[in-house]
């Protein structure tokens, strides 16, 4: 299984080196972090359960902000290192208007450098921004020339303030740009993108796509709109879809297989899978802190959290 998914990725990877992703470097593995022997560490139950799988993020005093925490639209608010329960940060069903009799399903979730939220908002196709003590919510894109998204499904952060943005119904990857306004495309060809990661460098956007059972590598330092992607990690054949992205800072990509209940954790410079986890349920959203993955997927799966470290 681990030739068949590597197939394309052998085949791209001297382009990934050459189109600009100088950051998977081979320096960059094997610091820091080491991931445990065991393919099955013990996995914690942080909420039990979800209104609907979303995004999770931490912010710099600890805490942790989760999607649909109870109801659908809600945002989620725990302190990692207290005994007190999980609260309701901010209802977003207050904020916003739906399409139709749609919730507004909080899917990505991201927070940047001035502890503000960042969310994809499935029901509104929206991208909003929530000021760190819940009084303010922005929208910082809803439409692209004109045309209102139809859906959204994950945000990721890029070092020098961007915004990308999934919409598998549209086929495309946004590129925001919240102090001017402005919205690009990313892609030039169909992508039905789910979850998304960036190098830390900012030169590589990750792109997982369920449907066609593929990761797919951008380089970020192309011009838009003729950027098409420099690699592809193939998983069709497996039985398995992607969802979940995260770059750990050794340059390992982790990838949370969806349904399959698995994370996945490759070395993109010796095309090799390091390790494969069970996370105890669905996989569709990951975050990393000091040592311990993070997984929120499924309603029944909540969150919960793998020691690593």
């Amino acid at each position: 299984m681990e030739k068949r998914i590597f197939t394309k990725l052998l085949a791209c990877l001297p382009v990934i080196l050459a189109g600009g992703c100088s950051w998977f470097a081979r320096e960059n593995i094997g610091a820091g972090l080491e991931l445990p022997l065991n393919d099955a560490p013990q996995v914690s139950i942080v909420v039990p359960k979800l209104a609907h799988s979303g995004g999770l993020a931490f912010d710099t005093e600890g805490i942790l902000y989760f999607a649909n925490h109870l109801n659908p639209g809600t945002i989620g608010r725990y302190a990692v290192d207290q005994l007190e329960p999980a609260t309701v940060f901010i209802d977003l069903n207050e904020w916003l208007t739906t399409y139709g009799d749609q919730a507004p399903i909080v899917q990505g979730l991201t927070i940047d450098a001035e502890g503000r939220l960042i969310g994809a908002v499935l029901g509104t196709g929206k991208i909003i921004r929530v000021s760190p003590d819940a009084s303010k919510v922005e929208v910082l894109a809803d439409s692209h020339e004109g045309i209102l998204f139809s859906s959204v499904h994950d945000v990721v952060l890029a070092p020098e303030g961007l915004v990308y943005a999934s919409s598998p119904d549209e086929g495309v990857i946004y590129r925001i740009s919240p102090d001017e306004g402005k919205v690009q495309i990313v892609n030039q060809e169909l992508v039905r993108a789910d979850g998304l990661a960036i190098s830390p460098d900012g030169k590589c956007l990750v792109v997982a796509e369920p449907d066609a059972a593929r990761v797919l590598v951008f380089s970020l330092e192309n011009e838009y709109p003729e950027n098409a992607p420099v690699s592809t990690l193939d998983f069709s054949g497996s039985g398995q879809s992607p969802r979940g992205l995260l770059f750990d800072k050794q340059g390992r990509l982790f990838v949370g297989m969806g349904e399959a209940g698995t994370v996945n954790v490759f070395d993109l410079t010796e095309t090799r899978l390091l390790r494969t986890y069970e996370v105890g349920g669905s996989a569709d959203r990951l975050f990393l802190r000091e040592g311990e993955l993070w997984i929120s997927g499924g309603r029944d799966g909540g969150v919960r959290k793998l020691t690593l470290k």
